[in-house]
């Protein structure tokens, strides 16, 4: 699962989860495939990782809970469980180091921005007490943090 809050912050920037979950598959199965010495191309060709979207009741209790995404993974690689495990780590330390980087402002900024009825940045910052130009930085500081998190993490 990708929780709500995460899934909002990738939409303002403009990225689609199930598109950047697959691209990070990709990734990782290259990496892994050379670690395990899957070196022929009919090895390569068979060994993979499925991701699937699901539709399932979301939990309530988030107030970006109804934003969330869930996916079936399917690991076609052997060891299959360190694999899943390993991946699972991985994308758990970029989607939850984004979570974790963002302030209780800019929390309000993608419930005002994208949660709620559609408004102008104006009335927006109006109802949050702050000008439409800390809106805006709010919002470019979001773009940064996917960016660093999702794209940029990698050790």
């Amino acid at each position: 699962m990708i929780p709500g809050i995460a899934t909002l912050a990738m939409l303002m920037t403009g990225v689609e989860a199930y598109d950047w979950l697959s691209k990070e598959i990709e990734k990782y199965k290259e990496k892994i495939l050379d670690v395990y010495g899957f070196g022929s191309r009919e090895e390569r060709k068979r060994s993979f990782v499925q991701v699937v979207p699901q539709s399932m009741i979301k939990p309530r209790l988030d107030p970006f809970g109804e934003y969330a995404r869930f996916f079936t993974l399917t690991a076609h690689i052997q060891p299959e469980e360190i694999v899943f495990q390993e991946f699972m780590v991985e994308i758990n330390r970029k989607i939850y180091g984004l979570i974790n980087s963002l302030t209780e402002r800019e929390r309000e900024v993608l419930q005002k921005r994208l949660v709620e009825p559609r408004k102008s940045i104006t009335e927006s910052a109006s109802e949050m007490g702050i000008t439409p130009q800390a809106v805006v930085a709010f919002m470019a500081s979001i773009k940064k943090k996917v960016q660093k998190h999702l794209y940029l993490s990698e050790s």
